[in-house]
């Protein structure tokens, strides 16, 4: 019994020392290079200008909650277009069916802040099974609804883009004029409020930016947002500030809790009289 006991130890500790070494093998052994996937052609960069005008494959709908359930088996994602006619005065809203893969698709490759301010063209089809395309017309995208945590789109609102009807769009804003300033050289501070303007544009004549000059502001002298020369999508945003010089000042940090704590204790119990 003792003989086998002690041919069994050192037994043991050889398998476990051929163990470690064929792990310690597979850790540090050189991997192989793996190749990455490469980015799909179809999908246009984040990027890419408006001249680039993406084309979505669409198909109409009879109405608004049509078995949302059954479409969304399908594949496919609701959507909605709502064209309104400048001489009529009137506006429709044409029901259209997408297909989640490709926008999905479009979103995560461009971003959906980058997504929702890009034109696009819809090919609209008769229906889910037809090759033939009956219309295409220029969109732009109103709002984008996702399920939080899912890849699931639950709905996607598009507004027609026609050449004599303005659009709301956000324009972003592009400062130049710093380096001569002359609040920034006598020690002043930019401070920019606004990065972006909601304002009414025609569909040919979207700017990429907007410039905004800010070489002759002094210390204490700011930009309006009705100082702009465009036409704001409502005049509520007349009075917001875009920037501001203001004087650049050291701010001594307060005394920390701790310090506070030492001198007054009774103020951070909770058994504390506040009466007396």
């Amino acid at each position: 019994m003792l003989v086998n006991r002690f041919l069994r130890y050192p037994i043991s500790i050889f398998h476990s020392a051929q163990i470690l070494l064929s792990r310690g093998r597979s850790t540090y052994a050189p991997q192989e290079a793996q190749e990455q996937p490469a980015p799909s052609k179809e999908l246009i960069s984040s990027n890419c200008s408006n001249s680039e005008i993406i084309t979505l494959w669409a198909s109409y709908r009879l109405r608004g909650g049509e078995k949302l359930h059954e479409l969304r088996k399908k594949g496919m994602v609701a959507s909605m277009v709502s064209d309104f006619d400048a001489e009529n005065r009137t506006q429709y809203n044409h029901y259209i069916a997408l297909q989640r893969k490709e926008v999905w698709g479009y979103v995560t490759q461009m971003g959906r802040q980058d997504f929702m301010s890009h034109f696009y063209n819809l090919a609209l089809h008769e229906h889910p099974e037809s090759d033939q395309i009956r219309h295409v017309i220029k969109v732009y995208p109103r709002k984008l609804y996702l399920i939080n945590g899912r890849r699931t789109i639950l709905n996607v609102a598009f507004v027609r883009a026609r050449h004599n009807v303005k659009l709301r769009m956000i324009i972003p804003l592009k400062f130049r004029g710093r380096t001569v300033c002359p609040g920034l050289i006598n020690g002043g501070k930019l401070v920019v409020l606004k990065k972006a303007v909601s304002c009414l544009v025609y569909p040919d004549e979207v700017p990429p930016y907007i410039e905004v000059d800010v070489s002759k502001l002094k210390v204490g002298e700011r930009i309006l947002l009705d100082d702009l020369n465009v036409d704001l999508a409502s005049r509520r945003q007349a009075g917001y500030v875009v920037c501001e010089v203001k004087k650049y000042q050291l701010v001594r940090p307060s005394r920390s809790r701790s310090l506070a704590w030492r001198e007054f204790p009774d103020i951070f119990t909770l058994d504390y009289d506040w009466g007396r």
